[in-house]
């Protein structure tokens, strides 16, 4: 019986690990409105922050830099230009592929026909404008997809609206939600770790 909890332990805690781990094994997921065909946004992008990569969830918002950014907690991971700029890469080579590389307006909120340009805020200056680091994805296959940055976006100006904007969108990031276990995956590996505990203490 107790050989039977220990392996049944075991088996728990591999299961947990199998499926935190996983995750990152995984390519990015468009998250596309499959009634228009735009592209959304993604979840489990894979972003380099501190050397390490971090997976990430994005969503293409259409609205002025004010209405979405009122404090530095409203950058999410998004906390420094290197980690703004590792994720406008990450979008050029994870979220805009196969039609969504060469069709511009398939983008959520651009209406381009040459180029989509998102942008990912990361800090404010003084003045309560917006850095911005920013993906440009171009139409044409002639053209080299590029990120430049950083670059200066009044956060309380009207014309930030991106609405009004036809080939801008901002870029929301936050952690990706595969990462974040479930509750019952926590009672699981509670459970695993409280056997081996009451194991232990029949040994002794």
């Amino acid at each position: 019986m107790l050989r039977f909890r220990y392996f049944a332990t075991l088996i728990y805690i591999s299961l947990f690990c199998a499926g935190f781990f996983c995750s990152s094994v995984f390519a990015a997921t468009l998250d596309i409105d499959y009634d228009t065909g735009q592209l959304l946004g993604a979840s489990d992008v894979e972003v380099v922050i501190n050397e390490e990569i971090v997976l990430l969830d994005v969503a293409f918002v259409d609205k002025t830099g004010a209405s979405i950014f009122s404090d530095d907690a409203d950058f999410g991971p998004i906390v420094s230009e290197v980690t703004a700029a590792a994720a406008s890469l990450a979008l050029l080579d994870q979220v805009f592929v196969n039609q969504y590389d060469s069709i511009t307006n398939l983008t959520f909120g651009i209406t381009s026909l040459s180029e989509a340009i998102i942008l990912t805020a990361f800090d404010f200056y003084e003045t309560g404008n917006l850095k911005t680091y920013y993906a440009i994805n171009y139409a044409s296959n002639s053209t080299t997809d590029t990120t430049e940055g950083p670059t200066v976006h009044g956060a309380t100006s009207s014309t930030l609206d991106m609405a009004g904007e036809a080939n801008m969108v901002y870029a929301v990031w936050t952690v990706a939600a595969s990462t974040i276990p479930e509750p019952g995956t926590i009672l699981m590996v509670g459970f695993g770790l409280l056997s081996l505990a009451g194991m232990k203490r029949r040994r002794n």
